[in-house]
């Protein structure tokens, strides 16, 4: 029997790793599928195997942001000894094997569209049900901010009326992230999930999920990206020695149980973060480069 090319076995690869690692909320085994001979017709066709060896493994439908559904199957090859990837359009025909690869790309994003990459690497070799810690972004108006008191109220109002506008602008700032928050917050816990935390000053929220239940919130049209979170390792061996820590070590001055918290106040972080308008002060001068408050 003439065997499948080199790029189709990497093809078969492909898609044998969406199907085993990333059965979100874009591929199901859920809705009418094609009779197994459709999928053994179509594994002899494309891949020349002899029809009689194929059988069917598993098979799924998986469904384009347009609303096409396309058919997919691993089908065992007792011949060869190979588990072949077979996917059909909506009319049951078999797709070329580029075709097929850019289709199951386009699955891939719409899996994994909201997650940062570092979390896409991760969360793809975790089971269902493993949890995951991660950072959800929520979507936002654009006017989302505290508007800075004009340059009439500086001049005119006194230090403790400034402040009292500040704060009540603050307030006002909040509320309407706490408005944001809400329905996602309520919607998860619903669900059984478990929310560790809400920020207060920016559409931010902390939660641990499983693989499962974090695949369908990057569906969630609240929700702008999700970023893994990790506790980071101390990597730079100078620090302690550097400030000198080990000298009040003895004393009991140690540091446990202080919150330390780094916010990007530079020009090019403000630019980046409009949620850090908060921490941005205009009477210092652009400088070009990312300081650290």
């Amino acid at each position: 029997m003439r065997k499948p090319p080199v790029f189709l076995l990497m093809w078969t690869l492909f898609l044998l790793l969406l199907t085993a690692l990333a059965p979100g909320p874009a591929l199901a085994d859920e809705g009418p599928l094609p009779d197994d001979s459709a999928f053994l017709t179509a594994a002899a066709q494309v891949y020349g195997a002899e029809a009689s060896a194929l059988e069917v493994e598993h098979k799924a439908v998986s469904f384009l942001p347009d609303g096409r559904p396309l058919y997919w199957a691993k089908v065992w090859d007792a011949l060869s000894g190979q588990a072949l990837e077979v996917a059909l359009d909506g009319d049951l025909r078999p797709l070329p094997p580029e075709e097929a690869e850019a289709l199951a790309a386009t699955l891939h994003a719409q899996a994994y569209g909201k997650l940062s990459e570092a979390l896409s690497r991760r969360v793809q070799a975790l089971g269902p049900a493993d949890l995951v810690e991660v950072a959800i972004a929520l979507r936002a108006p654009e006017d989302l901010a505290v508007a800075r008191p004009s340059e009439q109220e500086e001049v005119f109002l006194s230090e403790e009326a400034r402040e009292a506008l500040w704060n009540q602008r603050i307030q006002a700032y909040q509320e309407r992230v706490a408005a944001l928050e809400r329905p996602l917050v309520e919607e998860l816990l619903a669900a059984g999930l478990q929310v560790v935390y809400a920020s207060p000053d920016a559409p931010l929220l902390l939660a641990r999920l499983p693989k499962d239940a974090l695949l369908r919130l990057a569906q969630h049209p609240a929700v702008a990206q999700i970023w893994d979170v990790r506790v980071m390792e101390e990597e730079i061996d100078t620090v302690k020695r550097t400030v000198r820590a080990t000298k009040v070590w003895p004393q009991g001055a140690n540091g446990r149980g202080v919150k330390v918290g780094v916010s990007e106040v530079g020009a090019k972080a403000r630019d980046a973060n409009p949620y850090l308008t908060l921490a941005w002060n205009e009477s210092y001068e652009p400088c070009g480069y990312s300081s650290h408050g």
